[in-house]
């Protein structure tokens, strides 16, 4: 049986495959309810369905939403509590980005 188990193991495409979520990617013009697989830190595919037992493991999100990294875009920014020269003025006019 341990045979049989380290075999079935060993077929696992993917390290993880989320099912059911809405995914939406507006670089690929994606906003569907789709299946999403992982696999070595990566997403390997999006698809309609992709089989739970190509994976380690199976996430089951039906009610939740899957989009890709977002960047933090809002500013604290008050005069006279930060030393890199920020005009308040200009930033409420959303006008300036500032890497720190």
């Amino acid at each position: 049986m341990k045979n049989s188990a380290n075999a079935q193991e060993s077929r696992k495409v993917y390290d993880l495959v989320v099912k059911g979520a809405r995914i939406l990617d507006p670089a690929q013009g994606l906003d569907a309810r789709m299946d999403l697989s992982v696999s070595r830190g990566r997403v390997a595919a999006i698809a309609e369905q992709i089989p739970a037992t190509e994976a380690q493991v199976t996430l089951n999100i039906q009610n939740e939403i899957l989009v890709p990294g977002l960047v933090d875009i809002h500013l604290n920014c008050y005069r006279g509590a930060t030393s890199m020269g920020v005009d308040v003025a200009v930033t409420r006019a959303g006008e300036v980005m500032v890497l720190g």
